[in-house]
């Protein structure tokens, strides 16, 4: 697919949060019954439906997805597509509620090491067949102990697991975490819990429900996607405009904090709040910046943009979050933006990058969708445009991202 140099004049409505959709599933799946209000159309998302069909009853009506009569047979096989949260997720449920469960992958999660998920196993001597650290992966149901204990270092998704899961479960556990990371996705599911009824307290390094937790409403109602919008921020910020709606204000969603980097920036980014609540990003002076993305890797992509554009040298922070995503994403950063003339370089834990017209060619997508989303973005500002492989790898979270383009 070729991208040329364009100047974007774009009203778009950003598809609903995954992550919000994924944790609801989680949710739903632990419920007698459960409603999801707003379905993102993505391949995680596709991935988690089939699941919660394949052990209970789901109907969809409007834009919800009614989900009761959930099969009990303590004996599941969850295939989780590509999504590591739901392989994350449902390893943790799974250990928690003392089931048996195969959980197995496809595409470029069965070849993604997850030794975090083993770690967790072995630490809590829960029973297991698997290749460590590769899906697919057999547990055998086992008397968890109390407290859980959890390494957390490499992922938050395990965590966001546990802490849906405990508050289904007949006992309540404990859960003793260390290192964790990605904070604001742990703070995404405990608001998500917070809005049925589930209230956590934390202790220093340990997750307990408080007793007042009780399931309230069998509601959930996804949001807007703040990090499919950051690309859409980027591409209005270095070409043209693009009209953003579709996202919450009040949203718990990490990635929100790109909206306030680039206001905090001076970037030309006016809200209007008057109706319904919309971004309007407009091609603007960017100066060079330093950011840690740490607990923001998703950010980083549109970040990468946003620096190739910005007038000066800018840092990002925390590319150590990136070696094990859906490819090694610094390496991938790092390789098919010099492909098309970006000039970026690795510095302990962070990116250095020059601002500077990138010239175009061509540049692999790594069958990764916010590589794609990222090369495509920088491309329309590029002096030649760039050749990309497999566009469709984006259906995994944005599949109408391709429409910016037109």
């Amino acid at each position: 697919m070729q991208i040329k140099p364009i100047t974007i004049d774009k009203q778009i409505a950003v598809p609903f949060s995954k992550s919000e959709f994924l944790r609801a599933c989680l949710i739903a799946l632990l419920n007698n019954k459960f409603i999801i209000e707003n379905i993102p159309n993505s391949e995680d998302a596709a991935a988690a439906i089939n699941i919660l069909k394949e052990y209970s009853n789901c109907t969809f009506y409007e834009k919800r997805l009614l989900v009761e009569n959930i099969r009990r047979n303590n004996d599941f096989h969850f295939h989780c597509g590509e999504s590591a949260f739901l392989a994350r997720s449902l390893v943790a449920t799974s250990a928690v509620m003392g089931w048996d469960a195969k959980i197995t992958a496809c595409g470029s999660l069965s070849y993604r090491k997850l030794p975090d998920i083993f770690d967790f196993l072995k630490r809590n001597d829960i029973k297991f067949e698997g290749n460590s650290p590769f899906l697919p992966l057999t547990m055998y149901k086992s008397n968890i102990q109390n407290p859980i204990e959890l390494d957390a270092s490499q992922s938050s998704q395990l965590l966001s697991g546990l802490l849906i899961a405990n508050a289904f479960a007949k006992e309540h556990f404990v859960i003793r975490c260390s290192n964790y990371v990605s904070k604001g996705y742990v703070a995404l599911t405990l608001n998500m819990l917070e809005k049925v009824g589930i209230i956590y307290q934390y202790n220093g390094n340990e997750f307990y429900l408080s007793n007042k937790s009780n399931i309230e409403t069998n509601l959930v109602t996804v949001t807007g996607d703040w990090s499919a919008a950051a690309f859409l921020m980027a591409a209005g910020l270095t070409s043209g405009k693009v009209e953003i709606s579709n996202l919450d204000p009040n949203s718990f969603q990490p990635d929100k904090i790109f909206l306030d980097f680039i206001i905090e920036h001076g970037l030309n980014c006016p809200v209007e709040k008057k109706s319904k609540y919309k971004v309007i990003c407009e091609k603007s002076i960017i100066p060079p910046f330093v950011f840690d993305a740490t607990d923001y890797p998703d950010l980083i992509p549109p970040l990468v943009v946003l620096a190739i554009n910005a007038e000066g040298k800018s840092t990002i922070k925390g590319i150590h979050r990136l070696l094990n995503k859906e490819s090694n994403r610094a390496s991938a950063l790092l390789e098919e933006f010099a492909k098309v003339g970006a000039k970026i370089a690795i510095s302990d834990n962070s990116f250095i990058i020059e601002g500077s017209q990138l010239d175009g060619g061509a540049a692999s997508a790594r069958n990764d969708h916010r590589i794609a989303m990222s090369l495509a973005v920088a491309a329309i500002n590029s002096k030649s445009g760039i050749v990309l492989d497999n566009p469709a790898c984006v259906n995994k979270s944005f599949p109408d991202f391709w429409e910016i383009f037109k």
